[in-house]
């Protein structure tokens, strides 16, 4: 079974508080992320070790309800 490929910008990033010389960051979906079932009025957010920024536009699969990067497709500079 082929997993499904979606797509979705990014809101905005954010550092692991706790660690801060890590390069895994906080991605916050914005539009087009499918949020988990219940948290529709929560921020969607989930770590990545690929350098995204704000306005970027990713590819991502779901893995038991979590958002998974695949790659970055555009960024707003490219657009």
């Amino acid at each position: 079974m082929a997993e499904k490929i979606f797509k979705g910008s990014v809101y905005e990033i954010t550092h692991n508080t706790k660690d801060k010389t890590t390069s895994r960051k906080y991605v916050h979906g914005s539009r087009g992320f499918i949020k988990p079932h219940g948290q529709m009025r929560k921020k969607l957010y989930f770590e990545t070790d690929l350098n995204v920024g704000p306005g970027d536009w990713v590819e991502y699969s779901m893995d038991r309800g979590e958002p998974i990067i695949l790659k970055r497709i555009m960024n707003k500079r490219e657009s």
